[in-house]
């Protein structure tokens, strides 16, 4: 729900949300490493809850200035996850032969709890010239359980995070030579920590993860200018840079980290070349950025799936930096586009051995370096005036080489959709979406070919205020999660049938509301990686 109050230049508005998921479903997943084949048929039982509330002000007193701050608290008291698993694992030599047969239970549950303010400032000099100033605070914590269980014994485990943000950036907006510049600069402090504990006391687990408590902290500076300007009626331009300083520092058990602690320095430019008619539209644009891997990514604690496979984080993980060239065409309804990426340090799940140990494999984030090309076309009309449809095709070539092996088998995707308006009050929908095989555009992942379907229909009452939105979703019961990875001689199969056709009725009743005035945005790209 949402509700706006306002009095002349001054707006105190609030939402709640509350949003309850379940979901079952059934997994056979393979191993296929060293001398050992394993094989695990799994059923997934999973239940949510988490509760959103925002409360906030705004004050404008004139049309270029105003200033405001908003708090917003998630809260998830209840998150669920269990896997009831049966496991063949089957060790095959010239000498020594084994199968075991393993029943376990897999109990998992995680509680949050996070508090975000943003505050801003936008102060309008004169017309077309303004200073605003963003700033960001958030606090948040996490608790994760897990109760392994087999039917010899159990493993318990334990992480407690938390997290801490300040971040501010200051934007300076103002006509110059013909055109528009804008600079400023930004700051944030960020820290992590993460305090895991396992517990092993029947040595369930012949190499248990170990307990660890490791922090991250950083600090960033960031300065930025972007210039923009039109060239008579047809042409415009946009050039800018960035300028970035990274102090990050790691400590696992209160020791510095020499390896994952790191510095950086980097400045990433962008420019772009448009022309434009009544009826095309073309444009050419670089930019460089970089992207810092998640915290979650970055943590030392590990988790059990079963004997012969953990998964958990990685603290050596390097920031990825990609240089993308894209060409955009537009003529009507119709709009091509070519993008060409190279990614430097990307990230992506990779399988390998946990230590040195031959019987367990580890999945984990890991530096790949990778190159893609992406061809794709979107074409929109309106036929009839009561018919809409939309076709997009898209070509995805990945360019991935690691571990001495090559995943660059393309993809295709196609999506046709269509909506039609049967009365003013009443309109039909469909969506058809087809994946063709091929590996993943990042990842050296190979995903196999999908096909997904949807109807649904939407009738409105009142002048539009109360709306029924009916629709069955994966019509066919034809798309699944089913890929394979392949990396360090371990292969995974996995197939998962979550998703399943499922009906959906919604209901939308709008009120009387004035819409906030509020301006303020995030100040970082941290708050993504917490």
């Amino acid at each position: 729900g949402t509700l706006n109050y306002r009095q002349g230049g001054f707006d105190v508005f609030g939402t709640l949300g509350y949003t309850r998921r379940m979901m079952e479903a059934n997994q056979t997943a393979g191993y296929h490493f060293s001398h050992w084949d394993i094989n695990e048929d799994a059923k997934l039982e999973g239940r949510n809850l988490m509760l959103r509330t925002t409360l906030g002000a705004n004050y404008q007193w004139n049309d270029r200035s105003s200033v405001g701050i908003r708090y917003q608290m998630t809260d998830t008291p209840s998150g669920h996850f269990n896997v009831f698993d049966d496991l063949r694992a089957e060790r095959i030599g010239e000498e020594y032969e084994e199968t075991k047969l393993i029943d376990s239970k897999d109990y998992r549950n995680q509680t949050s709890e996070r508090h975000y303010v943003n505050a801003y400032c936008d102060y309008g000099l004169t017309d077309d010239t303004s200073l605003k100033l963003d700033v960001d605070y958030l606090n948040g914590s996490s608790v994760d359980v897990q109760d392994y269980q087999v039917n010899y014994g159990s493993l318990a485990s334990r992480n407690k995070a938390h997290n801490l943000l300040y971040a501010g950036r200051l934007l300076f907006s103002t006509p110059l030579w013909g055109g528009a510049v804008k600079t400023g600069g930004e700051a944030s402090y960020t820290n992590n920590v993460n305090h895991y504990k396992a517990q092993d006391e029947a040595a369930t687990i012949s190499h248990a993860p170990y307990s660890t408590d490791n922090e991250a902290r950083q600090r960033l500076i960031a300065g930025f200018v972007e210039y923009a300007r039109s060239w008579g009626e047809r042409f415009s331009s946009n050039i800018g840079a960035r300028y970035e300083y990274t102090d990050f520092n790691y400590y696992s058990g209160n020791v510095k980290s020499d390896e994952a602690s790191k510095s950086y320095a980097g400045f990433f430019p962008s420019a772009s070349l448009a022309y434009r008619t009544d009826d095309i539209q073309l444009s050419l644009a670089y930019r460089n950025t970089t992207r810092r891997p998640s915290y979650f990514a970055l943590r030392n604690a590990i988790a059990v799936n079963n004997p012969y496979s953990y998964e958990g984080g990685n603290p050596q993980l390097q920031p990825s930096k990609t240089n993308l060239l894209t060409l955009t065409f537009s003529w009507k309804g119709l709009q091509l586009m070519a993008t060409y990426a190279n990614v430097k340090d990307g990230t992506a799940y990779i399988y390998d051995r946990y230590g040195t140990n031959d019987s367990i494999s580890f999945f984990q984030t890991r530096n790949v370096d990778s190159r893609r090309l992406v061809l794709s076309a979107y074409w929109s009309s309106t036929l009839f005036k009561i018919w809409q449809p939309e076709l997009q095709v898209r070509f995805s070539k990945p360019f991935i080489n690691y571990g001495g092996k090559t995943y660059n088998q393309p993809r295709c995707y196609f999506e046709m959709s269509h909506i039609v308006d049967i009365a003013p009050t009443f309109k039909i929908s469909c969506e058809l979406d087809y994946n063709t095989a091929g590996n993943a555009i990042s990842e050296p992942s190979y995903n196999y070919a999908d096909f997904y379907a949807e109807i649904g229909c939407i009738k409105t009452f009142w002048n539009d205020r109360l709306r029924l939105n009916l629709s069955i979703t994966n019509l066919f019961n034809t798309s699944r999660e089913r890929w394979r990875l392949d990396t360090n001689g371990i292969i995974f199969d996995k197939w998962n049938d979550d998703g399943r056709r499922t009906f959906l009725l919604s209901a939308t009743y709008r009120f009387n509301q004035t819409k906030s005035k509020y301006k303020g945005t995030a100040s970082t790209s941290e708050l993504n990686r917490l």
